[in-house]
C-alpha cells in the first residue's frame, strides 16, 4: 500500500488536497505547502466528526485548539499541525520569508511525510486500530499533468488557477536566474525572456479564471496588473482585488487595507476603512494583517495607543511563523511595552525572527551584542548580523553599522573603507533630502578625511590602497557623497587604472586593447589579481 491508498484507506473525503499537494509539489512547492494546510484541516474536521463535536469552519489553527482544549488531541499532535500551518504560511506568503526554491523543495517533501504521521496518528483514534502498514512515495515530475488538461481542455477555473500558481512561481524563480546571469556579465537589462514566456502563461491563466469568479484568480489577476505601473492597469487592477477583497479573500483584503491606510495614486488613504479591511484579513489570521495591525496598535497611528491590542495582534502573527510579528513581539517584551520586561521571552521571538531573515531583527540583535546588554558582547557575530542585515537593503541598518565602522567598533583593518562606502550607498538608496541622507552628510566628511588621511600616510599595500581610493573617490572634495555610484566609478575607473599605469604595475591581464567593459568575473582593473566582484566592485 503506498501513501495515497492509506490515506484513502481512512477517507476518501479527505484525499483531495493531498493530491494536489503532491501534483504540484516539483514547479511549485510553495502552493504544495498551502495545499497541505487544506489537507491538515480537514483532518481535523475528521477528527471532530469522529468525536461527535460540531468543527464549524474556521481557521486550522482554531480548529486545533478547539480539539485540545476538547481533549480530543494531544499536544504532540497539536504541535505537528501547527507545525504544518506555519510553514504554509511561508508557502502562501513567499514575498515576505527568505526562502529559497531549493528549500520550499525540502519544507514541501518534509510536510508531506508530517502528514503522513499525523494520518497514522489520527487512522488509530478514528479507526481505533492499528494503521496499516504503506510505504511513502515521493511525487513524481509529471504530476502536475493532469491539472494542466484540466485547465486549457475543460476550462476548469481551479485547475487554471492552481496551474497559473505554478507557472508565476517557475517564472518568478527563473527572473531571479535572470538577474543574476545579468549581474555577473554586467549586462544590467539582461535576457528576460524565459522568465516572461512563463509569466504572461500565468496572467493568461489567472485572467481567465477570474472572469469565471474564482475569487483567488480575481486576487492575483489584480496583483499582475499592478506590477505593470501604468495608470489603466493599475485602476483595473485595484478593481479586481477589491472584487476578491468583497468576497472575502484574505490576501485581498490586507492587500487593500494595506493600500487604504497608506493611500496610493489609485486608492485613496482612508484608515478607517483600511482597519476594517485589516482586521476581517485578521480574522482569517492572515499573517500579513496581524502583523500590521500589531504595528499600527503598539505605534497608535491614528487610532491611539493600545499595547493589549498590538501585542494580541503581534502574538497572533508570531504564531503563524511570520518574521516580523515575531519582531515586534520580541519588542514587546524587550522593551516592556506592557509595563514588564521579560528578556527571555523576547530573546526568544527574536531569535526566531533572525533565524528566518528579518532584517530588522538581525540589526536589534546586533546592536544587543554590540552593546553587550542582556547577552554577553559578540561583536564579531554582531558585525557578521550586520552584515547580513544590509545585505536585504534594510537602511537602518547600513547608516546604523556605517556609523559603527567609523568608531572602530569592529577592529577590522578596513574600517573606514566600510564606513565610507555604505554612508555613500545608504545615502544613495535613501535619496537626497532624506532622514538618512541628512544624517550621512553630516558625519561623511569627518570619515572621508580620516580615509583620505589614512591613504598619505599609513604604509599600505598597494591592492588595499586601491580600495580606499576608489571608495574616497565616491565622495567630493568637501566629503559629500555622490548620488550615483555606477556613474561615478565609471568616471574614475581609467584615473585608476592610470595611476597604476604610472607606478608600472602590470595591467596587460587587467584590461584589453579592445576597451571592453569589465565583467564581475574579470580581472579587477585596480591590478590586484583579484576579480573584480572579490575587489574594487
Amino acid at each position: 500500500m503506498n501513501d495515497e491508498d492509506f490515506i484513502k484507506e481512512l477517507s476518501a473525503d479527505i484525499l483531495e488536497y493531498y493530491l494536489k499537494a503532491k501534483q504540484v509539489f516539483t514547479d511549485s512547492p510553495e502552493l504544495s505547502l498551502v495545499f497541505l494546510r487544506s489537507y491538515a484541516y480537514d483532518l481535523c474536521g475528521l477528527v471532530g466528526n469522529h468525536e461527535n463535536s460540531v468543527i464549524e469552519l474556521t481557521t486550522l489553527f482554531r480548529r486545533v485548539e478547539k480539539l485540545v482544549r476538547k481533549r480530543y488531541l494531544t499536544q504532540d499532535l497539536a504541535e505537528l499541525f501547527h507545525d504544518i500551518r506555519k510553514d504554509a504560511n511561508k508557502g502562501a506568503h513567499p514575498e515576505q520569508f527568505n526562502i529559497t526554491k531549493q528549500q520550499y523543495h525540502s519544507l514541501a517533501l518534509a510536510n508531506l511525510k508530517k502528514c503522513c504521521v499525523l494520518t497514522e496518528k489520527v487512522y488509530s483514534q478514528v479507526k481505533i486500530a492499528d494503521p496499516p502498514p504503506y510505504v511513502f512515495y515521493a511525487p513524481s515530475n509529471d504530476s502536475i499533468k493532469d491539472l494542466c488538461y484540466e485547465a486549457l481542455i475543460h476550462q476548469d477555473s481551479e485547475a487554471q488557477y492552481f496551474v497559473g500558481l505554478s507557472l508565476k512561481s517557475k517564472g518568478e524563480a527563473l527572473r531571479q536566474v535572470e538577474f543574476l546571469e545579468a549581474e555577473e556579465t554586467e549586462l544590467f537589462l539582461g535576457n528576460t525572456n524565459g522568465s516572461e514566456s512563463f509569466l504572461r502563461q500565468a496572467e493568461h491563466l489567472f485572467e481567465q479564471a477570474a472572469h469565471q469568479n474564482h475569487i483567488k484568480a480575481m486576487y492575483e489577476y489584480g496583483c499582475v496588473l499592478l506590477q505593470k505601473e501604468n495608470k489603466n492597469s493599475d485602476a483595473l487592477g485595484v478593481e479586481w482585488i477589491n472584487r476578491s477583497a468583497v468576497n472575502g479573500y484574505d490576501s485581498a483584503l490586507s492587500r487593500m487595507g494595506l493600500m487604504h491606510f497608506s493611500g496610493t495614486g489609485i486608492v485613496v488613504q482612508d484608515r478607517q476603512l483600511a482597519l476594517g479591511y485589516l482586521e476581517r484579513a485578521a480574522a482569517a489570521e492572515h499573517p500579513e494583517a496581524l502583523t500590521q495591525l500589531g504595528a499600527i496598535y503598539f505605534e497608535g497611528r491614528d487610532v491611539g495607543v493600545d499595547t493589549q491590542k498590538g501585542f494580541d495582534y503581534s502574538y497572533k502573527g508570531a504564531l503563524a511563523g511570520y518574521p516580523e510579528a515575531q519582531y515586534n513581539l520580541a519588542l514587546y517584551y524587550l522593551e516592556g511595552l506592557s509595563g514588564t520586561i521579560d528578556n527571555a521571552k523576547g530573546l526568544d521571538w527574536l531569535s526566531q525572527s533572525v533565524d528566518q531573515g528579518c532584517s530588522k531583527a538581525e540589526m536589534h540583535l546586533a546592536s544587543i551584542l554590540v552593546e553587550g546588554r542582556i547577552l554577553p558582547g559578540d561583536r564579531e557575530k554582531a558585525y557578521d548580523l550586520y552584515l547580513s542585515a544590509v545585505s536585504k537593503d534594510d537602511l537602518e541598518a547600513m547608516i546604523e553599522f556605517a556609523l559603527l565602522c567609523k568608531d572602530d567598533i569592529f577592529s577590522k583593518d578596513d574600517h573606514l573603507v566600510e564606513s565610507a562606502d555604505y554612508l555613500q550607498l545608504s545615502y544613495e538608496r535613501a535619496g537626497e533630502g532624506s532622514a538618512i541622507g541628512e544624517i550621512v552628510l553630516e558625519e561623511a566628511p569627518a570619515v572621508v578625511e580620516r580615509l583620505r588621511q589614512y591613504m598619505v600616510n599609513s604604509q599600505i599595500k598597494q591592492e588595499e590602497f586601491n580600495k580606499a581610493y576608489l571608495v574616497s573617490e565616491l565622495f567630493d572634495d568637501k566629503g559629500a557623497p555622490y548620488i550615483d555610484r555606477k556613474e561615478r566609478i565609471a568616471d574614475i575607473s581609467q584615473n585608476i587604472m592610470d595611476m597604476n599605469s604610472n607606478l608600472g604595475l602590470e595591467l596587460t591581464k587587467v584590461v584589453q586593447n579592445d576597451n571592453r567593459k569589465i565583467g564581475r568575473n574579470d580581472l579587477c582593473f585596480c591590478g590586484s589579481g583579484k576579480k573584480y566582484k572579490k575587489c574594487c566592485l
